[in-house]
């Protein structure tokens, strides 16, 4: 063999071999570590660019009840301004009516406002303890990051549980109204209704509010209800009904026309409304729902007790853009099924990706948060490329290292791919706020030249 050939062979068997390797930065960000516990956490982006997060939770710092706590980024999840406890309206109230709060969430609107709603403890803290009698449910917004607040403004009756909040960004005619989903405990305190509501005049929060009752099944102990409002202003509800000790149901509500009337169906149907505790933290089948904005299509994720006491998360979508009769067949969202997954929670960007968030009790009773991606809307895989979930959290904790905690973690996207995870986490020995920022879809990098010979 010439020498010439040689050269040329070794000349044309140098290649660059490119390989995946997926950059994976999980950096767990204290977002409120104070001796005190915290849990229920929401967490909200600004559509109009991703640099600033709100973010809420219950805060039990003074030691014997819940408060509204809250904190704001401005730097896209990388530091926070912890504000502590949302003060404003708190004291100065007539016979003293509010002093604390729970069942927290947040949204930020295309203009600016920043929203916080929650259901107020009166002032002797121990009536929801002692015979439910809890209070109505409060909103107050800002527009500079809380150095100012307006509201309280009050609404609902006595004894109303787990509202959550969304805020219509669609641009269409009602484009900024507030809407807020909530369970109604007054009548004969059963929880026999879920309502939507939101106010007459949309651009004040002052104004009387509008209710619209919420009921796709017959069953008592609705519950759970969490709202979104689609691309163009279509809002829908979902919320778990359940026939005690029989069928549990996962409902969703659609409104074409702002919340006047809804159209209702009962998706999926399982028995018993599994509630369990993992340590400190009370598991039940609450419902998240999300719409991509591209296609209009409905994604709801729930957990369900499977086999008599594994817990799994399942999602499912609708159809046909707009419409909530027809949905695929539920699967199994994660990767993994053993031990237990619950506390889930979804979020979907401008392009369509889909981020699930969730803890996953370990082997060892400890806990995990978990993160998944869905890029086609049919199925979700592991942020790093491999087919697994990727645990965001970098030190497992155990769920006994706190009281109590229930009913839900957060988890919002922006347009540009980041994701921002906020959970309750025990490593410290109590209940403290954490966050991570992740990229949706993982960074391929080439690897080194290879020379064959």
């Amino acid at each position: 063999m010439s020498s010439s050939y040689n050269w040329l062979a070794i000349a044309c068997a140098l290649v660059l071999f490119s390989t995946q390797s997926y950059a994976q930065s999980f950096n767990n960000i204290v977002v409120d570590g104070n001796s005190g516990d915290q849990s229920e956490t929401s967490i909200a982006v600004a559509p109009s660019g991703p640099d600033t997060l709100m973010a809420t939770w219950n805060d039990l710092s003074n030691g014997s009840y819940s408060q509204p706590g809250y904190a704001f980024s401005v730097d896209s999840g990388e530091t926070w301004i912890n504000e502590g406890i949302l003060s404003q309206g708190l004291n100065n109230l007539s016979n003293d009516v509010l002093k604390g709060g729970f069942d927290p969430s947040c949204a930020i609107s295309k203009s600016g406002g920043e929203y916080y709603v929650f259901v107020n403890l009166d002032s002797t803290h121990s009536a929801y303890l002692n015979n439910g009698d809890v209070g109505q449910v409060t909103i107050e917004y800002t527009n500079d990051n809380g150095s100012t607040w307006s509201g309280p403004f009050f609404f609902g009756g006595t004894w109303e549980d787990k509202p959550y909040l969304a805020v219509d960004n669609s641009g269409d005619s009602t484009h900024g109204r507030t809407y807020v989903a909530a369970t109604d405990w007054n009548t004969n305190k059963t929880g026999s209704s879920v309502y939507l509501t939101y106010p007459s005049n949309q651009a004040d929060l002052s104004s009387s509010w509008i209710f619209r009752n919420l009921s796709a099944s017959s069953n008592t102990t609705i519950t759970g209800a969490v709202p979104t409002v689609g691309p163009n202003g279509t809002l829908y509800v979902a919320y778990d009904s359940n026939a005690t000790g029989s069928t549990s149901y996962i409902c969703v509500a659609m409104s074409t026309n702002s919340g006047h009337n809804f159209t209702e169906i009962a998706v999926h149907s399982f028995t018993g409304f599994y509630k369990q505790d993992v340590g400190a933290l009370r598991v039940s089948s609450f419902p998240t729902i999300t719409v991509d904005p591209k296609t209009d299509l409905v994604y709801l994720a729930w957990t369900q007790n499977d086999n008599n006491g594994d817990m799994n998360i399942y999602f499912t979508h609708s159809t046909g853009p707009r419409e909530i009769t027809s949905w695929t067949t539920p699967q199994i969202a994660t990767q993994t099924t053993t031990n237990d997954q619950f506390f889930l929670w979804l979020a979907i960007n401008s392009t369509g990706d889909i981020s699930l968030v969730y803890y996953q009790e370990e082997s060892n009773g400890n806990v995990d948060v978990y993160s998944a991606q869905s890029y086609d809307g049919q199925s979700f895989v592991g942020q790093n490329g491999t087919g697994e979930d990727v645990k965001l959290t970098s030190v497992s904790s155990n769920p006994n290292d706190g009281h109590w905690a229930s009913d839900y973690i957060g988890v919002t996207s922006d347009n540009s791919g980041e994701v921002h995870a906020l959970w309750t986490d025990f490593r410290s020995g109590n209940e403290d706020i954490y966050e991570a920022n992740y990229n949706q879809r993982p960074t391929v990098t080439m690897a080194a030249p290879y020379l064959l010979l």
